[in-house]
């Protein structure tokens, strides 16, 4: 338990970031380290390089919207700081990223 650290790229470092808010707030302090690459961290905002980068690149805005919209319908729980980290309030106690 000392030393359990956790990591994902993309939406699992979107994963990776709400589970240690997750255990952190359940008074569970298991997660030593963080390794996020490249996160999904908030999926409630439109910043603008989702627009500058939203075709030609692996991840195409209409797959990614669409992948949202298996998940969230119609934008409900986008901002919910399980599915977008950066929207929770606390940062205390969270393991090093």
């Amino acid at each position: 338990p000392n030393k359990l650290a956790i990591w994902g790229e993309s939406s699992g470092g979107n994963i990776a970031a709400s589970l240690t808010h997750l255990l952190r707030d359940k008074d569970l302090n298991i997660i030593r380290h963080q390794t996020l690459i490249y996160p999904m961290v908030d999926l409630s905002h439109d910043f603008p390089s989702k627009k500058e980068y939203a075709h030609g690149y692996l991840l195409d805005i209409t797959f990614i919207n669409y992948l949202e919209d298996m998940v969230f319908s119609a934008g409900k729980y986008r901002k919910d700081g399980l599915a977008s980290p950066l929207q929770n309030l606390n940062f205390k106690q969270l393991p090093p990223a």
